[in-house]
């Protein structure tokens, strides 16, 4: 599933008890001033307390009141812990350790603690941070230096040994200034350090060894930080946020806050549904979201930038300037007045920018219609007032500007409208606020729309529009969408690459044009477009005023009956769009597509209209038309659209313009959707606005009938033909005027595939098979019985194949077995099932629901995210890899999701039978399916029925229809479908869960499976959220698995739920998620837990058929090289290939991949790939579904030693938990030693270790750091070709940088050989030193390190060349990078 899978993840870790596991420990001091008041408590909480944010053991007390809370409590050593502080167990108010420089950017900004003996737990001013943030020392007298140190009770500090250096310069007797009783070393120098970066050094020793820490920080006393005031909006209007409940409150969270919830509060105080604040940030770029009602997060979807490191996460970059700015506080843009507003207060705000250096006053100029008028210019407040008469024109332009006192000027303009009571309705748009320029043939002003009128003809029966542009080009285009609300949204009808919303039997849609244009194209051009798709136009043609052309005007009429035909009564709102666009100079009537020569991009998916109204203002304009993803995009690839009030949508009533309108009888509306149904019998629902109506005639494919009328509703059951049946309803209004509806449109499709099962006998030589076929049309159906084509030898059928039953004698070679049948009804319409048998020494079982086949007990697994696995991207990437795959060994590949839907990852799936744009054909994909079965690779699909996009069409008609949508019970809902909750897991509001309690749904999404096992030949399902599902009903897996063994019984099901919970197996899946083993793993790497706990977890005992599914890393997991390393990624993978279950390996693990799901790095820097394809080779050849036998050693809490037994092989695991080098002696005294002598040859290097009795209850092993050695056990040695390169040791290296060219931020892995102080530094082209990014001791073994594009004082840099150099005593390396923007 998607990263907020994570929640469930973390259920299963708070479940761990820490245990000290060698029985040491030392107190652990922390700190902590909360930036907030009125709390009652202070907790810290992390992986040593299961991140329990109620357990007051971590409870910090501020005992002499000075603001700062403190806590010393006993941790475990050699321990690398996650930890945050929390204010009264509200996980809104946890903070990230501000004196502590190690964050855990991967999760969640947690702090990072790693515990030594002796321990230095702060050591301030601060370092550097993880995330590049250097600590800035304003104080006058420059802060004191403090320690805090901490040793366990047996060891304690040896005063004479501490040792503290600022700039490389001693302090004599640094122990005088060290305080036991509060475990504090604070020194205050006599001087204020020099104004720059300085460096802090200090090492203390006890007997348990030595620790050492270093500081770099920043002096600036007359340090000045800017702030710019930065707004933020959440528009609660558009359509991308799926918060469906009342919303109460807006947080805006980010870096800026700490993530808390109290700190920036937003406002909608006038109710328009936009909810603001405002705050003062300094120069960054930040990381945001919003929370509705301190429950719900949402990304901003009206900023489309993304933190590329954190897709769930929108950032902004604040840049301080001189910049000006004008900023309208009323009358807001547009407004109408009515006659007699002759003195209308204008104001606005004029902001000279943060170094800007204040307002010239002489500058400031305010114009009405082009005329200086009067104001006053408030300078405490920067703000212009002036009383301005609206009531002379019925058009005004308003014009402002100034200029700041460096020279940097601002301008803006403002349009208002002065109109008569009654006159029609009115809107006024913004001018010269087109999105893009336009191609120099055409004029500036000729996509510029500055009026939109509606009035009624004299006689109240047709709607006359009127259009005023700045200026109409032989290329300008209008279209006008006039449309019922609705919920969905679908691509306009003129390639304009916009939402828009989908008036499918709902609207109209017009393309305007002049009819003198060029190239006017009357096939789609000023004609009444009435279906969407099939796109189909009705013989209304729109009869543009010509002479009023000449005056910039589009002037025209459409009946108003003729609307209501189609769009139904006007008794309700009905929603306008318009927009402009350039039309293509190919004469088909379709817009121009923008490019960057109109200062637009090169991807599609920027919309290509100019201009649009019903928006609020032109800074909105740009912020929703700028507002689309192109494919590579974490949310990607999505267009902008107009999807709301406020973002280009105007809704109106027949009142708005007329009271005399609705006068032509009553308004008649379906409430029943036109759809294609998939069931005849179905009782069509609508409203009569009239509640005197009380009968109706209901006209049905023709026939007539008469209906009752109750409270304005009526009812009326039909059966449906097959394909399209036609509804309408008239109605004589209580004002003697009849109304008709408008057409409604049935559709049933009938399934009228057969199905057929087998069921099957063994008798004495022989095996019976009977087929069951069963027609939904009662067809005659015939058969055709075939034997598998990769069967051990052929089947001999005892009579003829194409009866419904047939005997087949039992086969003389052992094997696995498949026999076919073809089901053919009499209208030659065919389907397939399958049986699997298996035969050993004449013996003949034949397979039960709940048994999986041979292949699986093998099965190496790859995970696949096609985005990330090749730049080429897609299947045909995936196939350019195969050779690769073979190589490496693995035999069956799990796909991540192929299927529709919006989002990059996948798991929000809009339509389950077609395949996302991007990744290519069905003919591209069963390409590579069959290259993948040439090479013996199986293929898993990722199948998501826990839930669907909620972009689904499913659910979006739910919306718009409610519980008369044939899908309404598809969901689940706590009151009226479409108008209330939907149920979903955690956040994700996006993904409403299916209500699998309805047959139907239970159906459609087991056809879904079948499609793609029946089409492309599939292998089987890795089952998405599996557990959200069982939780609904239980049946669902069980039918989903029948029908899908029925066509393929070899096929594979894997269930994302606990394989602890044993149901899962019970005629479910074949296999299912252990995350029990993949966190212990990963934690005994980390020393949390126990190898007894590992080797339990590993030993558990699971039911006959039972497989757990065995992983380390996946798409929702942090790699291993960059949470822990290389070495402790083979290490891990080691267990897993060694071990029984199935075995995963995420794609990119293999050569040391650093990120989930970011294009991977094949170049494989720390050389690991031939460490794994020989892990596989091993895996293939000797281990098979094995018996796991523990050995005892001499270091049982450090290393790990076991058997691998299988039927005809045993290998020997020796494994290092710990950070550096053991020897152990091992008991093998339990083995098997009939026939010796026995030997270990090692399965990597091919060394040998003879056993004799001397050394077989002690036999020697040493281990390297983290480290894993497999041997094979037998009687006789193995002839091995070691694997030079897995086993090559450290040196001194620096790899190239990785992405290159990079844009924000890029990782550096180098290696050491020795131990010693390090320095990782920035230089520019010039040879100018930007920043130094790591200034420490270092360990022999390889690293990794982060550099985000800015320099020591935090601010980013420019695109170009850059140098990164490390140094080692006198060693130096450096390499070059290219940082692009």
């Amino acid at each position: 599933m998607i990263n907020c899978l994570s929640h469930q993840i973390k259920v299963f870790t708070l479940l761990i008890t820490l245990s000290l596991i060698s029985g040491q420990s030392v107190p652990t001091t922390f700190h902590f001033s909360p930036p907030l008041d009125g709390f009652q408590a202070v907790r810290v909480v992390g992986s040593f307390n299961g991140w329990n944010n109620a357990d007051n053991t971590f409870r910090l007390y501020d005992n002499d009141g000075d603001g700062e809370y403190t806590l010393t409590a006993p941790l475990p050593i050699n321990v690398t812990h996650n930890y945050k502080f929390v204010l009264d167990a509200d996980w809104g108010q946890a903070f990230t350790d501000p004196d502590n420089p190690l964050i855990n950017t991967s999760d969640n900004n947690n702090s990072i603690l790693n515990t030594t003996d002796p321990m230095i737990t702060y050591f301030l001013p601060r370092d550097i941070t993880s995330s590049d943030d250097m600590f800035v020392d304003t104080t006058t007298a420059g802060l004191p230096i403090r320690v805090v140190l901490n040793h366990s009770g047996g060891n304690p500090i040896d005063l004479s040994s501490i040792i503290l250096e600022i700039d490389d310069n001693s302090v004599d007797d640094p122990s005088q200034y060290y305080d036991e009783t509060n475990h504090q070393l604070i020194y205050q120098p006599n001087e204020p350090p020099s104004v720059g970066e300085h460096t802090l050094f200090v090492s203390v020793t006890s007997d348990a060894g030595t620790v050492t820490k270093s500081s770099t920080y920043l002096y600036e006393p007359n340090l000045v930080i800017y702030t710019k005031p930065t707004t933020f909006y959440f528009d609660a209007n558009s359509s991308r946020h799926s918060y469906m409940q009342t919303i109460n409150s807006v947080s805006l969270m980010g870096t800026f806050n700490n993530w808390n919830n109290q700190f920036n509060p937003m406002q909608d105080d006038d109710g328009d549904g936009v909810w603001e604040t405002t705050i003062e940030l300094e120069e960054n770029t930040w990381d945001y979201k919003f929370q509705l009602n301190y429950s719900f997060w949402t990304v901003d979807w009206d900023n489309p930038n993304f933190n590329p490191d954190n897709p769930n996460n929108n950032i902004i970059s604040v840049i301080p300037d001189s910049n000006s700015s004008i900023i309208l506080e009323e009358p807001s843009q547009g407004k109408i007045f009515q006659d007699g507003s002759s003195n209308v207060q204008f104001i606005s705000l004029l902001d000279p920018g943060v170094f800007g250096e204040g307002i010239d006053e002489s500058t400031i100029q305010l114009l009405h219609n082009g005329n200086s008028i009067n104001f006053e210019f408030l300078s405490t407040t920067n703000k212009v007032v002036s009383n301005i008469d609206f009531s002379q024109s019925d058009f005004d332009h308003i014009e402002i500007s100034f200029t700041n006192n460096v020279g940097n000027s601002a301008y803006r303009e403002f349009t208002y409208g002065n109109y008569p009571e009654n006159s029609g309705f009115h809107f006024v748009d913004a001018i010269h606020d087109q999105t893009y320029d336009v191609p120099f043939t055409v004029n500036s002003d000729g996509l510029d729309i500055k009026s939109f009128h509606i009035t009624s003809s004299p006689t109240f029966d047709k709607l006359q529009f009127l259009i005023e542009m700045m200026h109409i080009d032989d290329r300008t285009r209008l279209g006008l969408l006039i449309t019922n609300p609705v919920t969905s949204l679908a691509e306009d009808s003129r390639n304009c690459d916009i939402l828009l919303p989908d008036w499918e039997n709902e609207g109209i849609f017009l393309s305007l044009s002049s009819p003198t244009s060029s190239l006017f194209n009357p096939d789609v051009e000023n004609r009444i477009q009435e279906n969407r798709n099939p796109e189909t136009f009705g013989d209304v043609f729109i009869d543009i005023d010509e002479t009023l052309l000449n005056e910039n005007q589009f002037n025209f009429e459409i009946e108003l009956m003729y609307l209501d035909s189609l769009l139904g009564g006007w008794n309700q709102d009905r929603n306008f769009i318009l927009f402009s666009y350039l039309a293509e100079e190919d004469g088909s009537g379709n817009s121009f597509e923008i490019t960057p020569n109109e200062n637009g991009y090169s991807s599609f998916e920027d919309p290509d209209i100019y201009d649009a109204i019903f928006v609020r203002d032109e800074c909105w304009k740009k912020r929703i038309l700028s507002n689309n993803f192109p494919v590579d995009h974490p949310y990607g690839p999505m267009l902008s659209s107009l999807d709301g009030d406020g973002r280009g949508i105007g809704t109106l009533i027949a009142e708005d313009i007329s009271d005399s309108l609705a006068t032509f009888g009553p308004v008649i509306t379906f409430l029943t959707p036109s759809v294609t149904y998939w069931y005849p019998d179905l009782t069509v629902f609508g409203t009569i606005d009239d509640s005197l109506v009380t009968s109706a005639v209901f006209v049905f494919n023709g026939e007539e009938n008469t209906i009752n009328v109750n409270s304005n509703e009526f009812s009326f059951n039909v059966t449906l033909n097959e394909g399209d049946n036609f509804v309408s309803v008239q109605a004589m209004g209580s004002d003697g005027f009849e109304a008709l509806s408008r057409e409604l449109v049935l559709t049933y499709q009938k399934d009228h595939q057969p199905s057929v099962t087998i069921e099957s006998s063994v008798n004495e030589g022989s095996i019976a098979f009977d087929a069951f076929g069963e027609s939904p049309d009662s067809l005659g159906i015939t058969y055709y019985w075939t034997s598998d084509s990769d069967n051990p030898s052929g089947l001999s059928f005892q009579g003829p194949p194409y009866l419904p039953s047939v005997t087949v004698s039992i086969p003389s070679v052992d094997g696995e077995y498949f026999i076919n049948v073809l089901a053919r009804d009499d209208a030659n319409r065919t389907t397939t099932a399958q049986r699997r048998f298996l035969v050993e020494d004449g013996v003949v079982h034949i397979e039960s629901i709940d048994e999986h086949a041979n292949w699986i007990d093998d099965a190496i697994f790859y995970e696949i995210y096609p985005r990330s696995f090749t730049t080429q991207g897609g299947f045909s990437g995936i196939q350019s890899r195969i050779p690769d795959m073979v190589d490496l060994g693995i035999n069956a590949i799990w796909l991540m999701p192929i299927y529709q839907g919006p989002t990059l990852h996948g798991y929000e799936i809009t339509d389950y039978f077609n395949f996302e744009e991007d990744y290519g054909t069905a003919e591209e994909f069963q390409d590579l399916v069959n290259e993948l079965h040439e090479n013996d690779i199986r293929v898993i699909l990722d199948f998501v029925v826990n839930h669907t996009s909620i972009q689904h069409h499913f659910m979006q008609n739910v919306f718009e229809y409610h519980q008369y949508s044939p899908w309404a019970d598809f969901y689940i809902w706590d009151d009226i479908p479409g108008d209330s909750n939907y149920e979903y897991f955690f956040d994700w509001a996006s993904l409403p869960n299916l209500n699998h309690n309805n047959e139907d749904v239970r159906k459609h999404f087991i056809k879904a499976a079948e499609y793609w096992v029946n089409q492309f030949d599939i292998d089987g399902y890795r089952c998405d959220v599996a557990w959200g599902v069982e939780q609904r009903n239980p049946l669902f897996w069980q039918e989903w698995r029948e029908a899908l063994k029925n066509i393929k019984p070899d096929v594979f099901l894997e269930a994302e739920a606990s394989s602890s919970e044993y149901v899962y197996f019970e005629n479910r899946f074949d296999s299912a998620n252990d995350w029990d083993l993949r966190n212990k793993l990963m934690s005994a790497m980390n020393g949390t837990v126990s190898i007894d706990d590992l080797n339990d977890e590993i030993q558990r005992n699971y039911p006959d058929n039972a497989l757990p599914f065995r992983f380390l890393e996946n798409h929702d997991e942090v790699r291993i090289a960059s949470y822990l390393d290389s070495e402790r990624s083979k290490l891990g993978h080691t267990i897993l290939l060694t071990t029984n279950g199935i075995p995963l390996i995420y794609s990119g693990g293999e050569v040391g991949e650093l990120t989930t799901r970011d294009p991977i790095n094949w170049t494989d820097p720390n050389n690991i790939r031939p460490y794994f394809k020989q892990l596989i080779d091993i895996r293939k050849n000797f281990i098979h579904q094995p018996m796991i036998h523990r050995l005892e050693n001499t270091e049982t809490s450090n290393v790990y030693s076991y058997a691998s037994v299988s039927e005809n092989h045993t290998v020997v695991t020796f494994a290092n938990f710990q950070s550096g080098e053991m020897e152990i002696q091992c008991d093998l005294s339990s083995l098997p030693d009939e026939d010796g002598p026995y030997f270990l040859t090692n399965l990597i290097d091919g060394s040998i270790i003879d056993i004799s009795p001397d050394n077989v209850g002690s036999l020697p092993i040493t281990l390297n750091s983290f480290d894993a050695k497999i041997y094979y056990y037998a009687n006789h040695t193995m002839d091995i070709d070691p694997v030079e390169e897995a086993i090559v040791g450290h040196r001194f290296r620096i790899n190239q940088n990785y992405p290159n060219p990079f844009n924000n931020t890029t990782t550096i892995q180098f290696e050491m050989d020795i131990t010693s102080k390090t320095m990782i530094q920035i230089f520019n082209i010039l040879g100018e030193k930007v920043v130094t990014i790591h200034n420490d001791i270092i360990q022999p073994g390889s690293h990794i390190i982060h550099w985000s594009g800015k320099d020591q004082s935090g601010v980013n840099v420019p695109s170009g060349l850059y140098f990164y150099r490390i140094q080692s005593n006198n060693r130096v390396l450096t390499k070059k990078m290219m940082l692009l923007k």
